[in-house]
């Protein structure tokens, strides 16, 4: 190995010790574990949405549960949302409208869209009228937006087929769908999809050209139609004694710092900031389940291997949440296990990152690279899509000044983590 002068003359020597955030403590880590076993997030074999036919309804896309029969136009009780993250607000939502459905003896019906129709509208909005038909270009960097998700269509599919809708219906979200009305959707939706007798959102929900379908506005079309609108209050984080608190250990700090949190809503955008600022153990706890990035593997240095702790380097998709740059403690799947893992996200842990930069500048402008040891693994990974699931925030990044340095220091997370996170664990 050669140290290069120009990489060393700024670094400080470090302490190797990690330290963790006082809300992502290792017994709020082992309650969170205890309550939410990662085992249970991972899908096994084909998921539950095997458990469903798909079905073409003039391009859009219909997933019909076993034992169901679908057909243009049919009665159900209705939800539409994104669905981004599917977190605690999606299924308390979905599951209100289950019980509907149950009580009316009706089917249910889960609606999404894909594209997410704020990728398509960042661009729409980009003109004063809306009126601009955007070029082949244009149409597909609407759709690149770079880690604005936190879930591929794929995983929102899975986790809405887990709660055991009658329907799940995906209409692609396309340049028209911009200057379409709600009264139209509708008209599209009743007589194409599925009749809502009524419709479950969100108390925020807004539908349609310019998000004129409002709540009230839909309420007063519904009766019109047959259409009974319910909105849902928003679930709050909720802070521990707040009066109608629903988490009350819910962490409330927005970052490792000593900056409080208010009571707020958990929504796909509050999640998406915890995550960017690093706080993935609040954001687990809003989820329900681990945050979890998958990417493929790939060759990288080799630098951790010849100091005794192979590193698989891993490229996320471009357009997914990832967690700010430092050290986090998670699990990787490989072959039905999860390994507890060492994860270090951003930039390697190098005494030579420039050269490093400088022969990886892709992956590096992309953000979405990151670095995890599987602690007590021995295979080959090359190639292949892993999931990464980020439980616990460790420390920020660090330069060091030599190899003996960076060693004790990853040493020391990997002995803090296999104590904070127990051994590997099998999954189905």
């Amino acid at each position: 190995m050669i140290l290069h002068p120009a990489d060393m003359q700024h670094t400080q020597p470090t302490t190797p010790t990690p330290t963790l955030p006082g809300c992502e403590s290792p017994a709020c880590v082992a309650a969170f574990l205890a309550s939410n076993p990662p085992e249970t997030s991972v899908a096994t074999g084909a998921g539950a949405l095997c458990a469903y036919e798909r079905l073409d309804a003039d391009g859009v896309a219909v997933y019909v549960r076993e034992g169901h029969i679908w057909k243009p136009g049919i009665q159900a009780v209705v939800s539409i949302g994104v669905y981004d993250g599917f977190h605690k607000g999606h299924q308390a939502l979905i599951r209100e409208t289950k019980r509907a459905a149950r009580a009316r003896r009706l089917p249910s019906c889960v609606i999404t869209f894909n594209p997410d129709p704020a990728d398509v509208l960042r661009t729409a909005a980009c003109t004063s009228d809306g009126t601009h038909v955007p070029s082949a270009t244009e149409a597909a960097s609407a759709v690149a937006v770079e880690h604005t998700h936190l879930m591929s269509l794929a995983a929102r599919l899975e986790y809405v087929a887990r709660t055991q809708v009658d329907f799940i219906i995906v209409i692609p979200f396309t340049w028209d769908f911009v200057r379409l009305s709600y009264e139209d959707f509708f008209s599209f939706v009743q007589t194409k999809l599925a009749f809502p007798c009524e419709l479950h959102v969100g108390s925020n929900f807004r539908l349609g050209y310019k998000g004129a379908g409002t709540i009230a506005a839909l309420s007063e079309y519904g009766k019109t139609i047959g259409m009974d609108v319910h909105p849902f209050a928003l679930v709050n984080t909720g802070v521990a004694g707040a009066a109608g608190a629903d988490e009350p250990d819910l962490c409330t700090v927005f970052k490792p710092s000593t900056r409080a949190l208010p009571v707020t809503t958990i929504s796909s955008t509050y999640i998406r900031k915890l995550i960017a600022n690093g706080h993935v153990l609040c954001a687990a706890r809003a989820l329900t389940r681990p945050y979890c990035l998958e990417g493929t593997v790939m060759h990288g240095r080799g630098k951790g291997a010849s100091m005794g702790f192979a590193t698989a380097n891993i490229l996320t998709r471009p357009d997914v949440c990832v967690p700010a740059a430092g050290v986090y403690a998670g699990f990787v799947l490989a072959d039905g296990v999860l390994y507890p893992a060492a994860i270090n996200m951003g930039l390697p842990e190098s005494f030579s990152s420039q050269a490093y930069c400088a022969l990886h500048a892709s992956n590096v402008a992309h953000r979405g690279f990151l670095e995890a040891h599987l602690i007590d693994f021995d295979g080959n990974l090359y190639g292949r899509v892993v999931s990464v699931m980020v439980i616990a925030y460790i420390r920020s990044e660090q330069h060091f000044s030599s190899t003996d340095e960076l060693s004790r220091c990853v040493k020391a997370n990997i002995a803090a983590i296999k104590t904070l996170l127990g051994g590997a664990r099998k999954v189905g």
